[in-house]
């Protein structure tokens, strides 16, 4: 018994530390397990309508990308916009062409391209000059 106590004394540092990483590991893997497994969009709570739209490489005929250009608060508009006006979309795609268009006279720099989902096809204009998003649904502008 004095042998074990005596070893425990001598590597009692070591012994502190090897605790450690287990309560560390163990807490960590408690943590991952209790996770839900959905997106919870920063909310805690998971989400059950959700869109990915795909394509934010694609890019115009001055070889850029929309992802390159555009806002995060524009991304999410464009994204809320789609969600509100579908149901169960859960994949948008971004078409060809994209069309970048820069007026010199009134100094307007715009991209227009469209978004299309299972069964609808949204026509978007980012007018990069006032930071402004377009999005038309059958010729109707969305709001």
């Amino acid at each position: 018994m004095k042998k074990y106590l005596k070893l425990i004394k001598e590597f009692k540092y070591y012994l502190l530390a090897l605790s450690l990483i287990i309560i560390i590991c163990f807490l960590f893997f408690f943590y991952q397990s209790s996770s839900p497994n959905n997106s919870t969009g920063g909310s805690g709570i998971a989400e059950e309508d959700y869109l990915i739209i795909k394509g934010w490489q694609s890019k115009n005929q001055f070889d850029v990308a929309i992802g390159e250009t555009i806002t995060l608060k524009q991304q999410q508009y464009i994204k809320q916009t789609i969600q509100k006006n579908t149901t169960n979309t859960k994949i948008a795609t971004i078409q060809q062409p994209i069309i970048g268009e820069y007026n010199k006279t009134n100094n307007i720099d715009t991209n227009t391209f469209y978004i299309k989902t299972k069964n609808k096809k949204f026509k978007i204009i980012i007018n990069y000059t006032n930071q402004s998003v377009k999005i038309y649904l059958n010729n109707t502008l969305l709001k």
